[in-house]
């Protein structure tokens, strides 16, 4: 049985004031969790509602920062954390929330302004500089007066030939109003029905683009990287499919105007690996238990499964639910009857959606089978609810309506995928903060030292304790690469033969075991 000992925030609060003798500040560890977990929307002009670009800002809302962190509504990330880790996290550890907590119990103090991070620059300069191809919307004024506005716009698509989207940078107009942007790709000709029907620029589309066929691309939220996959991957294009863009423009921005664009870069292999961006469990084909129909005043659970054809490569996952859902979870189940939960997202919150790819891909074997698992709360207890009183809700793409559905993004696998790494970059050009915060590894039990990381050509070992010890390495699929028995105190592996990447150390210490990420450098 594996055995481990996060820090209680108070433990943390703790040891943090023996190492330091002094509370956290604002120049030593506090400015740089503001610039990278808060800073990308609490901006001059972003979609927060007051910035948090100096001290004096962040002093301002010192209160409010410690209460909404300790309600854990803030930095929003609805995931649960799991087993496989998601890039781009934007939530805070324990440890940093300790210190928070430390930090605003002392008064806030600044430390060294000489020693303070710089503030990142938030710049509109795009990352995409020769694109192949722009999509640039038509400039459209927000009409969310009491109400969010979700606008969809078409762009023809100009090729003439299948083409692999290799990366796809979003350039939001006016990112004061945008919540957040879907990029899809769809041959139906259904999209141009309904932007004829409306007499503005686009045409009204909550909850999805008025097409079951549309493929989707990619998504921007607040603080986005442009999405880049690995070498020799592509998503496929057809010609003559449309490009349809779903905007979000939230209540309250009536009359504030927009003129988003983005970027895209092909892939220069003619025939990349092809990754797909798939509904595979959804409420048409693959819904056990229906049909999506939810009776006013009930709590109602619904199931999808899908059992795949071969070994595939699962990048990243992105469910998709109305307003009155309340909770998905995702899992997959192998042949051997393990079980590998892929995301869970305990309190869905329709503004908070993503595309949420995984450092490394999670690896499924023929017959593995899919599933997912929803629940729809169509009570006066769900704050969410668009109707009071509750209406009975079914399936469809309006406010009132609800969706089940849980995109994959994944590619056929082929030998090496383990090893395969999803970069995982600050939002903003600030610091890493890891060296100033972290404090996971003094746990209650021994403290383990692993140096150098990243390694090469051998990694070694220390722990405070005479006690026997074994260690294992573990690649994220879960195989052991090496492994030693019956050693004290301390240990050195080979690692000169092994593929770059991330790998995992386990080491256990009589009934205490320590995990540690290493990363194995070319």
């Amino acid at each position: 049985m594996k055995l481990f000992y996060p820090l209680s925030p108070i433990l943390s609060f703790l040891f943090l004031s023996g190492l330091q003798a002094q509370s956290p500040t604002w120049s030593g560890e506090i400015g740089c969790l503001i610039y990278t977990h808060c800073t990308t929307c609490h901006h001059d002009g972003g979609i927060a509602p007051f910035s948090l670009t100096s001290y004096d800002e962040a002093y301002s809302y010192r209160y409010q920062i410690q209460a909404y962190v300790n309600a854990g509504l803030m930095p929003p990330w609805p995931p649960e954390h799991g087993a496989y880790t998601i890039a781009n996290d934007r939530s805070l550890t324990a440890d940093e929330i300790a210190l928070i907590d430390a930090w605003v119990d002392a008064d806030a103090p600044e430390g060294d302004p000489a020693e303070a991070p710089a503030a990142p620059e938030i710049s509109s300069e795009e990352v995409i500089a020769d694109p192949d191809l722009v999509l640039q919307l038509p400039t459209y004024t927000s009409q969310a007066v009491d109400e969010d506005d979700y606008r969809c716009f078409i762009i023809e698509n100009p090729e003439t030939t299948t083409r692999y989207i290799k990366s796809i940078e979003i350039v939001p107009g006016n990112p004061a109003i945008v919540h957040h942007l879907l990029l899809y790709a769809d041959g139906s000709g259904t999209p141009a029905l309904l932007d004829n029907l409306d007499p503005g620029p686009g045409y009204v589309c909550f909850g999805g683009i008025g097409s079951n066929s549309a493929t989707l691309l990619g998504g921007w939220a607040p603080g986005a990287q442009p999405v880049t996959l690995p070498e020799n991957m592509g998503i496929q294009v057809f010609p003559g499919q449309d490009f349809i863009i779903q905007l979000h423009y939230p209540e309250g921005s009536a009359g504030e105007v927009d003129h988003t664009k983005i970027n895209i870069k092909y892939s220069d292999e003619p025939s990349p690996r092809l990754v797909q961006f798939s509904p595979i469990l959804n409420h048409f084909t693959t819904l056990v238990d229906g049909p999506l129909f939810i009776p006013a005043n009930t709590v109602k659970t619904f199931h999808e499964e899908y059992t795949i054809g071969g070994q595939i490569s699962i990048l990243g996952v992105a469910p998709h639910m109305h307003l009155i859902g309340e909770s998905i979870h995702t899992w997959a189940e192998l042949p051997s009857n393990q079980i590998i939960s892929m995301l869970d997202i305990p309190e869905w919150d329709f503004e908070w959606q993503g595309i949420y790819q995984y450092r490394n891909p999670i690896i499924l074997p023929f017959g593995s089978t899919l599933k997912a698992e929803a629940v729809y709360n169509n009570t006066t207890s769900n704050p969410n609810n668009p109707s009071n009183p509750p209406q009975n809700v079914s399936l469809g793409e309006a406010t009132t309506d609800e969706m089940m559905i849980v995109f994959f993004l994944w590619t056929a696998y082929q030998t090496g995928d383990e090893m395969l790494e999803f970069p995982d970059k600050p939002l903003l050009d600030v610091p890493d903060c890891s060296a100033i915060t972290a404090v996971s590894e003094i746990q209650e039990g021994h403290q383990l030292t692993i140096f150098p990381n990243p390694a090469q050509d051998r990694l070694h070992l220390r722990i405070d304790s005479e006690e026997e010890m074994s260690v294992r390495m573990l690649t994220p699929a879960g195989l052991t690469v090496a492994a030693q028995h019956e050693l004290r105190g301390r240990a050195e592996l080979d690692t000169s033969l092994l593929p770059a990447g991330i790998y995992l150390v386990e080491v256990q210490v009589g009934k205490e075991v320590l995990n540690r990420k290493v990363v194995i450098a070319p």
